[in-house]
C-alpha cells in the first residue's frame, strides 16, 4: 500500500520539481516540448510547439480524463494559453483535477522551451455583473446531471418548452463518471447468458427494500423496479446502445446490470444531448448558471432565482413546475458531519469522495427554505473502492464481482465479495489502514487492453501504479506487500471454494479459479459515494412539504431525492433511479399534476 500511494504522490512531484528546477531565463528555443502531470485519471502529456518563443500549438497527446468533462477544461486552458499568453486560468468547475494538471503539463513545456512561465500568469478581468436577466418556459429543471437530462427530454416530450440550469461548465454531473450500471430485469439477456439468470421484478424490489434496512419507501421502490425496463426501452429509443452482455456491479447483489456499450455514462448524456440538439430552441442549457433560490407564490414553486458566469442574476419563470435534480452532498464534508448518524463522526475531509465537487446539497438547502420535508439524511453510503490518492472510483480492476476476490494486507479474505456495500466497507474499515485489496487472474483479460467501468485499460493501470500485474502468485503477493504464504493459501481456499460451488462466507456466484497467469491486484479504500437523504418525494416524484401536503409546482429526481433507497443503495440501482424519477418528474411537471 505504502508502495502504490508513494507512485502516485512521487509522479506529481516530479512534475513538480522539474518546472522549479528549470533555469531562469534560459534562452528561447525553437520546436516541439512535452510536458507531464498527474490528472485526475492517470498522467497526461501535452505537446506545445514553439517558435522563437511563441506558442503555437498545443496538443493534449495522451490522457484518460473523461470525456465531455475533459473537453470544456482543454479548450478554455489552451486557448488561454494559445491566443492570450496566459497561464492564469481558473479552474473549470467540476473539472479542477483536470484544469490543474493540464497547466502544470503546459507549464512544464514552457520552461523547458525557455519561456518565462511566471511573466504568463497575468491578473484576468473579472466580470463586473450586476444585471438582471429574465427567461420564461413551461418547465425549468435545476441540474444537468442524469436526472436533470431525464426530466428536461420528458418534459419535451410531454410538450413543455424547457431551461436547464447547470452550475458546472458542462452537462452530465456524477452520470458523466458512473460506472454505467442500470440494473433491470430484462429476461432478454438475461435467459441468453450461459448458464441463464432467473430474475424477477419483485426479487429486484425485495433485494432493494431489504439491503436498505427497509427504510425506503416501499411505494416508490416499487415504481423504480417496475419501470426500470421501461426506462431502457425509452433510452434505447432515443439512440442508446447497450451491451448484450449482464454484470453484476460491486454491492449489486444480483446479475441485472445493463451496460451501455460507450464507456462511464457516457452514453446517456451523448442521447440526451443529441435529442437536446434536434428539438432546438425547445429545450435551453444555461451552463455555469447556479440556481440560489425557489421563487414561490400563494405556496406554489413559480421559478428560481440564480448567479451565471458573468455575475449576473437569472430569473426563470416556470408556467407548470420546477424539477429539482442537483445531486446529493458527498463533497459538502460539513452537511454529511451534520446529518451523520450511521458512521459515528467519521464522514470528515480524511474520507474521501467518489464524487464530483458540485455534490454540495444546494437543491436540499433550496428545498428546505421553502419548507420541504427531507427524509434519510443520516444514511450515507460508502464504499470500499476509491483510489486511495483522490477517492476516485476509476482504477478499480475488473468489471463484474464474480471475477473477483478481496484480501486484505494480510492476504487474508474477510468478506463474502458479494455483500451490501455498507457491509463491505465496515468490513474494510476493521482491516489494517482500512485497504482492501481486489484480486483476479487473466482469465476475462487475455490481452490486458480490455476496459474496465471506468474506461481504463487494464495496461493502463498497471503502466501508472494503480494496479500491480504478475505472473507469478509469489511475485504478486511481494508486490501488494502481503505475506506470500498467507496469500497462496487464501488461493487455494478460493478455488476450492468455486469447485464447490460455496465458500466460507456464504459467496456463491463465481465465474472461475484464480489460476490463470499474469494475476492482477488494486488495492482500494473507503470513500463516500452516495448520499441516501433528501427532498421527500411521492410516486409521481412531487415534493412533499413538512405538514404533508405535496408543494404546487415542485418536483424532484435523483439523489436530491431521498427515500428510495433507504439506508444503503444496491450497486446498480442509481442509474436506475434518475432515469425513472427523472422521467416520471419531466412528465408530471409538464402536465401540472
Amino acid at each position: 500500500m505504502k508502495r502504490f500511494i508513494t507512485i502516485f504522490l512521487g509522479v506529481a512531484l516530479a512534475a513538480s520539481l522539474i518546472i522549479a528546477c528549470a533555469t531562469p531565463g534560459a534562452q528561447r528555443q525553437t520546436g516541439v516540448f512535452r510536458g507531464s502531470a498527474v490528472g485526475y485519471v492517470g498522467t497526461m502529456i501535452v505537446e506545445v510547439e514553439v517558435n522563437r518563443g511563441n506558442i503555437r500549438r498545443i496538443d493534449v497527446v495522451q490522457h484518460n480524463e473523461t470525456p465531455i468533462l475533459s473537453d470544456v477544461a482543454f479548450q478554455r486552458v489552451i486557448s488561454a494559453v494559445v491566443n492570450e499568453g496566459n497561464l492564469n486560468v481558473d479552474n473549470v468547475t467540476g473539472a479542477t483535477f483536470t484544469t490543474m494538471a493540464l497547466r502544470t503539463a503546459i507549464t512544464e513545456a514552457l520552461t523547458s522551451a525557455g519561456i518565462d512561465t511566471g511573466a504568463m500568469m497575468r491578473p484576468r478581468q473579472r466580470p463586473v455583473g450586476g444585471q438582471t436577466i429574465y427567461k420564461q418556459a413551461d418547465v425549468i429543471v435545476i441540474g444537468g446531471g442524469g436526472a436533470g437530462l431525464a426530466a428536461a427530454v420528458s418534459a419535451a416530450q410531454n410538450g413543455s418548452s424547457v431551461i436547464v440550469l447547470e452550475k458546472l461548465a458542462f452537462l452530465g454531473g456524477c452520470t458523466l463518471i458512473s460506472g454505467s450500471g442500470f440494473n433491470a430485469v430484462n429476461p432478454r439477456i438475461q435467459m441468453a447468458e450461459n448458464p441463464p439468470i432467473y430474475d424477477s421484478i419483485d426479487l429486484h424490489f425485495q433485494q432493494t427494500w431489504d439491503a436498505g434496512d427497509r427504510r425506503a419507501d416501499p411505494a416508490i421502490v416499487r415504481v423504480m423496479v417496475e419501470n426500470a425496463l421501461d426506462a431502457i426501452y425509452w433510452l434505447t429509443d432515443l439512440g442508446l446502445e447497450w451491451d448484450q452482455r449482464v454484470k453484476m456491479i460491486p454491492g449489486g447483489l444480483h446479475r441485472r446490470a445493463n451496460t451501455p456499450t460507450l464507456p462511464l455514462g457516457i452514453g446517456f448524456i451523448e442521447v440526451y444531448q443529441r435529442f437536446i440538439d434536434r428539438v432546438g430552441s425547445n429545450v435551453e442549457v444555461l451552463l455555469e448558471t447556479r440556481a440560489t433560490e425557489l421563487i414561490t407564490e400563494g405556496g406554489r414553486v413559480v421559478g428560481v432565482k440564480a448567479t451565471n458566469a458573468d455575475n449576473n442574476t437569472v430569473v426563470v419563470r416556470a408556467n407548470n413546475g420546477v424539477v429539482m435534480a442537483t445531486g446529493g452532498y458527498s463533497a459538502n464534508v460539513e452537511m454529511r458531519m451534520y446529518f451523520d448518524r450511521q458512521w459515528g463522526g467519521i464522514l470528515d475531509r480524511r474520507v474521501l469522495n467518489t464524487n464530483l465537487p458540485g455534490s454540495m446539497g444546494d437543491g436540499i438547502v433550496m428545498g428546505q427554505a421553502i419548507g420541504a420535508n427531507l427524509v434519510g439524511m443520516e444514511y450515507t453510503q460508502l464504499v470500499p473502492f476509491g483510489h486511495p490518492g483522490t477517492g476516485a472510483p476509476s482504477g478499480l480492476i475488473g468489471g463484474s464481482v464474480e471475477d473477483t476476490l478481496y484480501i486484505n494486507l494480510e492476504g487474508r479474505r474477510f468478506i463474502n465479495e458479494n455483500s451490501r456495500r455498507d457491509d463491505l466497507t465496515l468490513a474494510a474499515f476493521d482491516q489494517t489502514d482500512t485497504v482492501l485489496i481486489v484480486v483476479m487472474d487473466s482469465r476475462t483479460l487475455p490481452t490486458g487492453y480490455e476496459y474496465n467501468i471506468f474506461n481504463e485499460t487494464h495496461n493502463f493501470m498497471v503502466e501508472y501504479g494503480h494496479a500491480f500485474r504478475a505472473d507469478t502468485l509469489e511475485e504478486l503477493a511481494v508486490l501488494i506487500g502481503v505475506p506470500v504464504n498467507a496469500f497462496l493459501q487464501t488461493i487455494m481456499d478460493f478455488n476450492a471454494a468455486v469447485d464447490a460451488g460455496r465458500c466460507e462466507f456464504g459467496r456463491t456466484d463465481f465465474r472461475g479459479r484464480i489460476e490463470t497467469p499474469p494475476f492482477l491486484a488494486g488495492p482500494r479504500v473507503p470513500t463516500v459515494h452516495h448520499t441516501m437523504g433528501g427532498l421527500q418525494i411521492d410516486t409521481y416524484a412531487r415534493v412533499i412539504h413538512k405538514n404533508g401536503n405535496v408543494i404546487p409546482g415542485f418536483y424532484a429526481a435523483g439523489e436530491v431525492a431521498g427515500g428510495v433507497h433507504g439506508t444503503n443503495r444496491v450497486g446498480g440501482n442509481a442509474l436506475t433511479d434518475i432515469t425513472v424519477f427523472g422521467r416520471i418528474a419531466g412528465e408530471s411537471a409538464a402536465l401540472r399534476r
